[in-house]
């Protein structure tokens, strides 16, 4: 685990659900939602897999692409991350209501774990051009955290159980008094 490496935020979860693409509004264009969806690597070449939501329920996003990207260094050491990928990253088609990713990869090296980046990546799709914007990712080498926050098991509520050992001791009590019966006769 010690050279893949991956930027967290205290806000994953809010960074997800809250990443829009601003397009400009225009009849018959689809509805865009971007997000991080995944960074591992050595450090030396850390793949991000951004990600971009058709959220239109009829339209297609077409020639969808990743035009640009860009870390704006917040806090922290002087830290100077080289994104290695060429633009632009075409995504193709986003069917409605449907995802498409693309990868970058950015080189780290020397990066210290205390600085905090600003990531500014631009898109396009349908002829107009949007940005996602996630504040605040922090540069650490350990294992990836995921995404979206786990789902917490889901109690079993305490009826089925009680009804299993009632149903239990009656058949129980059943089978005492028919076994017990035959002596009595």
């Amino acid at each position: 685990m010690g050279n893949r490496h991956i930027f967290r935020s205290a806000a994953l979860c809010a960074l997800v659900a809250a990443a829009t693409i601003a397009l400009s509004p225009r009849a018959n264009a689809a509805t865009l939602t971007g997000f991080l969806d995944d960074q591992s690597g050595p450090v030396s070449a850390v793949a991000w897999i951004i990600g971009v939501h058709n959220g239109d329920a009829v339209l297609a996003a077409t020639n969808a692409e990743i035009t640009g990207f860009a870390l704006a260094q917040t806090a922290g050491a002087p830290a100077t991350p080289v994104v290695l990928t060429t633009f632009p990253v075409a995504l193709g088609t986003i069917a409605p209501n449907a995802n498409a990713l693309g990868e970058v990869d950015i080189d780290f090296t020397g990066t210290p774990s205390d600085a905090l980046f600003q990531l500014i990546a631009t898109f396009t799709a349908d002829g107009l051009t949007g940005s996602l914007v996630l504040p605040n990712l922090k540069f650490e080498g350990s294992a990836p955290p995921p995404i979206f926050p786990p789902v917490a098991a889901t109690p079993l509520p305490a009826g089925p159980p009680l009804c299993a050992s009632g149903l239990g001791a009656l058949g129980l009590l059943g089978w005492r008094r028919k076994r017990q019966a035959p002596a009595t006769a």
